[in-house]
């Protein structure tokens, strides 16, 4: 007998930003990811509507909302193993950016691997490797940039050139804690923030960098794919130099509130610098 998985349209927290977003008006807003020692950002929870995007899987353009769901298997093997990876998954992740997309060539920027609970005590941990739990786009233009000089694969001449966010679970279905993502169409400028990010892990200097964060509005609309799986990737804009295509898309974890008290998310992922004619 097949045990059939939860899913469809749930109601769930979200973390926006606060108004006012700092305690003290005059502090830099702050986001210090691994010890919190840095952090003066300030969120509060918001209830919002999830659509399940699971039944209309194939509706959904990076050219229109700004994410797609992919079938694409996985070549990776052991998601423990740096060497596969910190390699492999980029690699294969920017081959599959220049199909869907049409670029002539893209580089990786590494890859995070995520743990929705306690990671295992062998995992050494060399960046963050929380899910984030606040709305946030990943880039302005100030950090996009900075990410594209850091790519190392910048070619002499193109056109444009965007960021993608490429995101897969590797544990079985259903996740405790999905990744949610919100139409582009749906969130204007005004709604946007910048924050600091201090990034410390063992064995690195100290990363500081600048995100996105956003104040909540009743015209976000917001997605989730449910039971997702090792062979589909969540395919999301991060940033995009053609105004006439969706600049950025806000995201965050949540708590799904049909998984069981079993279910568990571990995810990868990694963001892909391309290039066009």
């Amino acid at each position: 007998m097949t045990t059939e998985l939860p899913s469809g349209d749930v109601t769930a927290t979200l973390s926006y930003l606060r108004t006012p977003a700092t305690d003290d008006p005059s502090l830099t807003m702050m986001y210090d990811p691994l010890t919190g020692e840095e952090t003066t950002m300030r969120t509060a929870p918001v209830e919002v509507r999830l659509t399940d995007g699971r039944k209309n899987s194939g509706d959904f353009s990076l050219d229109r909302e700004g994410f797609a769901l992919i079938p694409h298997r996985c070549g990776i093997t052991d998601f423990l193993d740096r060497s596969q990876t910190e390699d492999i998954y980029p690699r294969e992740a920017a081959a599959l950016i220049c199909e869907l997309t049409g670029a002539f060539t893209a580089a990786g920027l590494g890859s995070n691997v995520r743990f929705g609970r306690s990671r295992p005590e062998d995992y050494t941990v060399t960046t963050d490797h929380n899910p984030a739990r606040f709305v946030h786009a990943d880039f302005t233009p100030v950090s996009a940039i900075t990410a594209r000089d850091m790519s190392g694969g910048v070619p002499d001449k193109y056109s444009r050139w965007a960021i993608y966010n490429v995101w897969q679970v590797w544990s079985e279905p259903p996740q405790d804690q999905p990744l949610a993502i919100c139409d582009a169409r749906s969130v204007a400028r005004e709604d946007e923030d910048v924050v600091q990010i201090r990034l410390k892990a063992p064995g690195r200097d100290v990363v500081r960098s600048e995100t996105v964060v956003y104040y909540p509005k009743p015209s976000h609309k917001w997605y989730y794919f449910s039971n997702m799986t090792v062979n589909e990737k969540l395919i999301f804009k991060g940033f995009d130099t053609d105004p006439d295509r969706p600049l950025r898309l806000p995201h965050t974890s949540f708590v799904n509130p049909l998984a069981g008290p079993d279910a568990i998310r571990k995810s990868i992922e990694t963001r892909i610098v391309a290039f066009y004619h």
